[in-house]
Formats: C-alpha cells, sequence, structure tokens
C-alpha cells in the first residue's frame, strides 16, 4: 500500500516552493502566547514528508498570492509534516 499517495489524495489545497506546487491542507488557530493573554493566530500547513522533504526553517513559500516564512517543521505521522509559518 502507498500510504503517501492516498494521503496526497486528500489534501485539498496547495502553496508553492522552490517553484513546485505541493498539497497541503491550511489551518488557522487563535493561540494564547503570554500570561498577559497576548494572542495571535498561528497559521500552518500539513503536507506529505516527501512533498517538504527538501524545506527547511527560513525558507519562504508562497500560500494564495501571499509570501511566509517556515518558522518550524514538526512530523506529525509517518507520512505527514506539519509546516508552521508567518508572514
Amino acid at each position: 500500500m502507498n500510504f503517501q499517495k492516498d494521503i496526497e489524495n486528500i489534501l485539498l489545497d496547495s502553496f508553492e516552493a522552490f517553484s513546485k506546487v505541493r498539497r497541503c491542507n491550511f489551518k488557522s488557530q487563535t493561540q494564547v502566547f503570554y500570561d498577559d493573554e497576548v494572542s495571535g493566530y498561528e497559521k500552518s500547513l500539513l503536507t506529505t514528508k516527501e512533498l517538504c522533504k527538501d524545506l527547511k526553517v527560513g525558507d519562504y513559500i508562497t500560500y494564495h498570492t501571499k509570501k511566509f516564512q517556515i518558522i518550524k517543521i514538526d512530523e506529525e505521522t509517518r507520512v505527514t509534516s506539519r509546516i508552521y509559518i508567518r508572514g
């Protein structure tokens, strides 16, 4: 079984990095950053490890015509990674 392709088929959105379009799911959630309740939005993209293996913290991506910088990349499962972005 090829879980990689199965996961890619359920990713409904896309972003671009290094002139390559990659499948993803976008997530934005309110995050409280400090005890004094300063909050902001945490934005991330869920994609496959294969599609983001050439990306690293500090790289820039384009999502819906807007540029974002990668601030963190976490392994979610055996085949997926979550890319945290700001911009």
